[in-house]
């Protein structure tokens, strides 16, 4: 963690905090605003090779069509393990989207399976999220079905 308070994932912590998170809506009149900086420290230490989490900047779906965008500053290039990523989504074998209260670490979690409903699972703390994601990056990794997702 940067001295700063921000994880040092996050490059250019200056254009980070000078970003506009509070943004008026044109068509709601409501504010666009930003839930924190999520840290990821808790499970770098999962992942095979040089693998590390990424965000979608902003994700729009229409009829199950989706729209994922990623913002860069002016002649920033997109890092290439994450244009790799991005690139290979429509390819995608499944999704599991894992739902996580907490910040700094998860508090809980949940998940939503295959079938697009919510797992109805529970589960509240770092040591529960560190064996979930260890179980996905084997069943990942080594396509090793998995009845849990």
């Amino acid at each position: 963690m940067g001295s700063d308070g921000l994880p040092d994932t996050i490059y250019n912590p200056e254009k980070f905090k000078d970003a506009q998170w509070n943004i008026l809506c044109p068509h709601c009149n409501e504010y666009i605003g930003f839930d924190g900086v999520f840290h990821w420290g808790w499970l770098i230490d999962l992942l095979p090779r040089k693998m590390s989490p990424m965000d979608f900047d902003g994700v729009i779906e229409s009829q199950l069509h989706y729209l994922i965008m990623e913002t860069k500053g002016l002649q920033v290039e997109i890092p290439k393990g994450q244009l790799y990523t991005l690139g290979r989504l429509n390819r995608a074998k499944d999704f599991v989207v894992m739902q996580i209260w907490g910040k700094n670490e998860p508090e809980q979690f949940t998940w939503i399976k295959r079938d697009g409903e919510p797992s109805g699972i529970y589960l509240y703390d770092v040591k529960a999220a560190r064996e979930f994601v260890r179980k996905w990056v084997e069943y990942a990794e080594h396509d090793i079905p998995n009845e849990w997702i």
